[in-house]
């Protein structure tokens, strides 16, 4: 889904190897303050990984989050939005 500020989120594709996915279980405990990464892009750029500090969610799986770290090559809001189902890894601490 690309967003009004020119970003896109990448939904993770099912035969990822790179990493371990959230379970569903995972997933359904995240609440907010809970920190997750997501792939982030924009027209002729290069995705990226980013943590994102999650601020308010929905019933249906919306999430709004603030950016944890700083991207390298993308220009991005302090604020992103994207669904559960675009969340690659969740922070454990």
């Amino acid at each position: 889904m690309i967003y009004k500020n020119k970003y896109e989120i990448l939904r993770p594709p099912i035969h990822l190897k790179t990493f371990e996915m959230p379970t569903k279980e995972e997933i359904e405990e995240i609440i907010i303050g809970s920190i997750v990464k997501v792939i982030i892009t924009q027209v002729d750029k290069i995705p990226e990984r980013i943590w994102c500090k999650i601020i308010d969610s929905t019933e249906d799986g919306w999430i709004k989050a603030r950016l944890c770290n700083i991207p390298i090559n993308l220009t991005l809001p302090k604020i992103v939005k994207f669904h559960v189902t675009d969340i690659i890894a969740i922070w454990d601490e």
